[in-house]
């Protein structure tokens, strides 16, 4: 029975043996094809790494490197781009640093060889020429001018700042100005009517449109960028009194300047001023503004009356804030008691009236967008002198409207 018990003990162990040995050769077997599979993936990845090098290398072999580093932008097209060419006129810039390679191109350092630098048309960048796009139409019936604002090209893009024109009609003194629209290239699509009899269209001098292109900001400050002045009777004479939409449009670029006035400047404030030379008392009423030129959205308006004497601010008053538009109703009055301010004399006394522009609840400070002076001195001008004149030698108040200068 003893021995019988140790023979199944022998199998036993055999057995546990035998797996255990089994086991050991089938994990041998699993990490040897592991291993052959890991070195198959490195090798796979040297290969695909050799294979793009060698790609490259024949891409800058077959291109010139102005291919590589330059593309040309196709225009977008748009409702209004039926009448743009598809080849559109360019300002070229030259880039000298750049060679065309040859076909035996290859990737080794050289030297450069200045006396080789040409100008190739393929080393150039094309830039397009800042234009606006506008056209006239002529009716007969009601002697009308108009002129259809239609868009901007390649015109300045800048940070909380948008693109405003402003038209004006050599024989009128209106002034229009344009929609704030953003660059580079705004669609105003806007119309603007001028009254023009017919007669006057070929007088000498010739009448002419001009165009005026100015960035604005937050504040409706505008600065000057460009215009573009052209003759009425050389475009009718071109295209026609009534061209049609794909035959009319006028494409002109723009003159670049920094020294840009509008020749109207319309807009204009009503003030009342009374001296009262017994109560030595100044009253100055800020009735209201017409004709800002400014955006409205999002904008109040303010007015501001200064008492300046000998060249020294000594009070200022200001009106409620409003909601920015064209037309302002202040109506609010102002008095001034020199003997408050240690004033013995009206000479050398000058007023300061200015229209200010601030954002809407911002903790920012208004900016002056206008002004005119009342007064005395030189920097009031003949009106603001003549206003003066009249309120010093009368007793009865003095209404006069007064052009608002840009600050």
């Amino acid at each position: 029975m003893a021995t019988l018990k140790r023979q199944r003990l022998k199998i036993t162990i055999t057995k546990i043996k035998m797996s255990s040995s089994l086991k050991s050769k089938i994990e041998i077997t699993y990490l040897k094809i592991l291993t052959w599979l890991l070195i198959a993936i490195i090798l796979l990845s040297i290969a695909v790494i050799a294979l793009i090098r060698l790609c490259k290398k024949k891409i800058l072999k077959n291109k010139p490197a102005s291919h590589l580093l330059y593309s040309i932008v196709n225009y977008r097209k748009d409702p209004f781009d039926d009448f743009v060419p598809s080849e559109v006129e360019y300002l070229t810039v030259v880039n000298e640093d750049i060679e065309t390679p040859p076909n035996n191109f290859s990737l080794e350092k050289k030297s450069p060889k200045k006396d080789h630098v040409k100008e190739n048309k393929n080393n150039t960048r094309k830039i397009r020429a800042p234009q606006i796009c506008f056209q006239f139409n002529y009716d007969i019936r009601k002697n009308e001018l108009e002129v259809y604002l239609i868009r901007g090209i390649n015109l300045p893009k800048y940070v909380n700042q948008n693109i405003v024109v402003s038209l004006m009609l050599s024989n009128n003194s209106s002034v229009y100005y344009s929609n704030y629209v953003g660059g580079p290239d705004p669609n105003f699509k806007q119309r603007f009517r001028f009254p023009l009899e017919s007669t006057r269209i070929s007088e000498d001098p010739p009448l002419r449109v001009k165009f005026n292109i100015w960035t604005v900001d937050l504040y409706s400050k505008k600065s000057p960028y460009g215009y573009v002045s052209v003759s009425l009777e050389e475009i009718f004479v071109t295209y026609g009194l009534t061209p049609t939409q794909d035959k009319g449009i006028v494409r002109k670029d723009v003159i670049q300047s920094t020294n840009l006035v509008d020749d109207h400047n319309s807009a204009e404030v009503y003030i009342h001023t009374t001296y009262l030379a017994s109560a030595q008392r100044f009253s100055v009423v800020l009735s209201q503004a017409k004709n800002l030129n400014i955006d409205p959205f999002n904008k109040e308006i303010q007015g501001r009356v200064t008492l300046i004497h000998l060249h020294s601010e000594r009070k200022t008053y200001s009106t409620d804030l409003l909601q920015a538009k064209k037309h302002v109703n202040f109506n609010e009055e102002f008095v001034f008691q020199l003997t408050d301010l240690d004033i013995q004399t009206t000479e050398g006394i000058d007023f300061k009236i200015e229209i200010l522009c601030r954002i809407k609840k911002t903790f920012s400070k208004p900016i002056v967008i206008g002004n005119f002076f009342i007064g005395t001195s030189i920097s009031c001008g003949r009106f603001g002198n003549e206003h003066w004149k009249a309120m010093m030698s009368s007793n009865s108040t003095i209404s006069r409207w007064h052009q608002l200068n840009p600050n």
